[in-house]
């Protein structure tokens, strides 16, 4: 059992309710301040910063929404844009930077033709391949092949080769 179990006390003062999310730079826990029991949780909270992986805000922001509590997160997934009332985020959206991404293929590189490696298992990279193949043939590109590198054969070297036969020009890892 670590200090972080609900109903632990954190620093003589804060009794942990409950763990809402985890990720790669710590974990968010729902905490009462046992000094001042007549305020409503979450009510001596201005927000919570933090997040950096989509999938850990999306986890809590049930709680963020129930408590009308702010959360500003640090990703960059469409899926937050409309996620709730009082989660934002401060990253440009995966559209903004597939767009930015394909513009400066075609327009500064002057490349056309495009191979995609993904990982399906990675809201991020999914959302960055979906917003990318929009974008490139938007502005005129063609994607000539898209790769799933989770796969437990993948063959880094094949793939290339096969993109590069398909005609791919650019790589672009989402």
């Amino acid at each position: 059992m670590t200090d972080l179990e609900p109903n632990n006390l954190l620093d003589g003062r804060y009794r942990i309710v409950s763990h809402l999310a985890e990720g790669g730079f710590g974990h968010t826990y729902l905490a009462e301040d046992t000094r001042r029991p007549s305020c409503p949780k979450c009510k001596e909270v201005l927000g919570v910063v933090g997040h950096y992986y989509s999938s850990r805000t999306l986890a809590a922001g049930k709680t963020y929404e129930d408590n009308q509590l702010v959360a500003i997160a640090l990703s960059s997934s469409t899926e937050i844009e409309n996620f709730s009332d009082y989660v934002f985020r401060t990253s440009p959206g995966d559209d903004s930077t597939a767009q930015a991404l394909a513009d400066h293929m075609l327009t500064k590189w002057g490349k056309k033709k495009v191979a995609i490696f993904y990982d399906p298992n990675s809201k991020y990279s999914m959302s960055l391949r979906k917003e990318f193949v929009r974008a490139v043939n938007f502005f005129g590109g063609q994607v000539v092949m898209q790769s799933d590198w989770s796969v437990e054969n993948f063959d880094a070297n094949h793939e290339v080769t096969e993109a590069i036969d398909r005609g791919a020009e650019v790589i672009e890892l989402a």
